[in-house]
């Protein structure tokens, strides 16, 4: 007799078994999440080590950019994420760059088309005033001829 209750013993056991049973059943669950949860971690390092981008490991681990954002700020890889090129780099780029077109200097060097823009020195020049008016002058004078030659038809 429990409390003046008449309990029956084996009723008693399986309470006590199916609540031992859960937690253990919950603490092995942790264990392993734990566990994947560090794995991860070690994954995600290696790849930010390698230079890759959160795009890039979120493709490849299949999993969310803020999980590896999370991860990676508390491993202290959170940098900007931008390439930073030498001045040799910087060089060979200009270079390949007066030869060859936006696109093919970016494949070229494994970089993306911002950072060829950001390091080459050969940009566009902005125009003169004068430049400017005579580009959009010619520019309204073959509209207003398309426009003529659509009346006509």
């Amino acid at each position: 007799m429990i409390l003046g209750v008449r309990v029956p013993l084996p009723s008693l056991f399986l309470k006590k078994f199916t609540y031992l049973f859960t937690f253990f059943r919950t603490l092995i669950i942790f264990i392993s999440k734990k566990e994947t949860n560090m794995v991860l971690k070690e994954k995600i390092e290696k790849l930010r080590l390698k230079g890759k981008t959160y795009n890039e490991i979120s493709k490849e681990l299949n999993v969310s950019k803020s999980t590896i954002s999370y991860h990676c700020k508390s491993l202290g890889l959170d940098g900007d994420g931008k390439i930073h090129l030498n001045e040799n780099e910087k060089n060979n780029m200009d270079k390949y760059y007066l030869t060859h077109s936006l696109n093919e200097t970016a494949e070229f060097f494994n970089v993306s088309r911002c950072t060829v823009n950001r390091y080459t020195t050969n940009k566009i020049n902005p125009l003169t005033d004068e430049e400017r008016k005579t580009k959009n002058y010619s520019r309204d004078k073959s509209f207003r001829q398309k426009i003529k030659e659509k009346a006509v038809e």
